[in-house]
């Protein structure tokens, strides 16, 4: 059922709460508490009744309970004590309200994933990003205007940028533009301009922008191309003769690294040239991918084109991993850049809300999923899209999912290789900071520095530059 009352309306089996039709953040917790809360309202529910159900598999104290009731208050706006959460002194907690009860949207037939044409278990199945998707389709309309735009998607790892690039630019495709990828490698070796050496590329692959730059290459417009075109595009210009600026010695060194500001300049203006050239013989979408290890050459190519690539139908998407780096890091310089342009779209990217995830549960299952799965998925993953699908894929992988209804809540995991993304950042960081984050997850999500000094028994100045470690590192967010 969906339960409405006043502009709330908590949706039981999506395992949603939304505020005129907007979701509202809600941890696990506090909405089982609601929902048992507004399922039972006739009644005062009793306080261990509530803790029986809540914590079914653990002893917790309380103050566990006064927390969700706290939480979950505060997501209604019951500001006066309880006027919708009403406490009954010694007794338990009634919902206060008028309630109407209203079929659910998951009571029409499900879309199994054969009929959708889609792997709920794989990187094809799409779900939620409706705001994002909305702005990206604006953006593509007024390139089709002959307008630039430029989409800045932002978030942490596994959180869908690549993804939602994907998606925008395979539909862009199907409206006619050219798609063109540049992905930057956190790699050592890579070579400067490498990202902007993959858009070259890319651009030579279609027949008639390949002739358009070739024709300017041989005109000496776009002169200052050529030594990156012989590089890493040999088949756009091999019939093109000798260079006529060389000297004999050969071309300039095709990674710019040796050259001189002026030879660079130009070459950041002939690229900019090319593009423009390209994008006005057919729409252009370009995504350029993982900015923070595109190397300070690529960023400031791109700040240039970024800039000035005024009036020229083109999509440019650039996407960027939420970080703490290191104060006056060119990434953050080139992105400031990019947002403040007039005509860039700045979409920083959340965790999938809990509908989101039913619906990929369910369509994954082939039929509505078990509400009380729904919710052990979002609470395992927070809805980060990559530990959504990696733990959908590994329930279908040991065939669970057959049987989604006698699936324990401790069979919710996530497989090795969605571990590893975690890992990765807790491998980078001192003894003492583990010291302190270890005591933290003891102590739960969010937990005070004097609690977690005791716990781990360390002097509370000894934890402050651990403490800041773990933030730089991405692990902690101070609130």
């Amino acid at each position: 059922m969906r339960f409405r009352f006043g502009v709330f309306e908590l949706d039981d089996h999506v395992g949603e709460l939304r505020r005129a039709g907007e979701p509202v953040h809600l941890q696990p917790k506090p909405f089982e508490l609601l929902r048992l809360l507004i399922r039972e309202r006739d009644r005062i529910v009793p306080t261990d009744e509530l803790m029986r159900t809540l914590w079914p598999d653990t002893v917790v104290s309380p103050a566990s309970l006064n927390r969700a009731v706290t939480h979950a208050r505060r997501a209604l706006g019951d500001t006066s004590r309880g006027t919708t959460i009403k406490s009954i002194s010694r007794r338990g907690y009634r919902f206060v309200g008028e309630v109407l009860e209203l079929p659910t949207d998951l009571e029409r037939p499900a879309q199994t994933p054969s009929t959708l044409g889609l792997d709920p278990a794989e990187r094809g199945y799409f779900v939620g990003r409706e705001d994002a998707l909305a702005r990206l389709g604006a953006a593509r309309e007024a390139v089709l205007r002959g307008e630039c735009r430029i989409a800045v998607l932002s978030g942490r790892p596994g959180i869908g940028k690549t993804r939602l690039a994907e998606v925008c630019a395979r539909e862009a495709v199907r409206q006619g533009f050219f798609g063109v990828w540049g992905r930057a490698r956190d790699r050592e070796g890579m070579p400067a301009f490498w990202v902007w050496a993959q858009v070259l590329r890319g651009l030579a692959e279609e027949p008639s922008l390949a002739a358009e730059l070739s024709t300017r290459v041989a005109s000496g417009e776009l002169a200052a191309l050529r030594p990156a075109l012989l590089e890493f595009a040999p088949d756009l210009i091999s019939g093109l003769g000798p260079d006529p600026a060389s000297d004999g010695a050969g071309s300039a060194d095709p990674t710019l690294v040796h050259t001189s500001e002026q030879q660079r300049f130009r070459f950041f203006d002939a690229s900019l040239r090319a593009l423009r050239a390209c994008a006005r013989r057919r729409p252009i979408v370009l995504v350029l991918e993982d900015l923070q290890w595109a190397g300070s050459g690529s960023l400031r190519l791109l700040e240039y084109v970024a800039t000035e690539l005024e009036g020229a139908p083109l999509l440019l998407i650039a996407t960027v991993r939420d970080e703490v780096r290191e104060r006056g890091d060119p990434v953050d310089r080139t992105v400031a850049t990019l947002r403040q342009q007039t005509r860039a779209e700045s979409i920083p990217l959340e965790g999938l809300t809990r509908r989101d995830v039913g619906e990929l549960l369910s369509a994954a299952i082939g039929s509505p999923a078990p509400v009380d799965l729904i919710s052990e998925l979002y609470a395992r993953t927070e809805g980060v899209p990559f530990f959504v699908v990696e733990a959908v894929r590994f329930l279908a992988e040991r065939g669970d999912l057959t049987r989604p209804d006698r699936i324990p809540r401790q069979g919710v995991t996530l497989p090795a290789r969605a571990v590893d993304l975690i890992r990765r950042a807790i491998d980078g960081v001192s003894e003492e900071c583990l010291a302190l984050l270890r005591a933290g997850a003891v102590i739960g999500r969010e937990f005070t520095l004097g609690a977690a000094t005791a716990v781990a028994g360390r002097a509370r100045e000894e934890a402050l530059d651990p403490l800041d470690e773990g933030i730089r590192a991405g692990i902690l967010e101070e609130p």
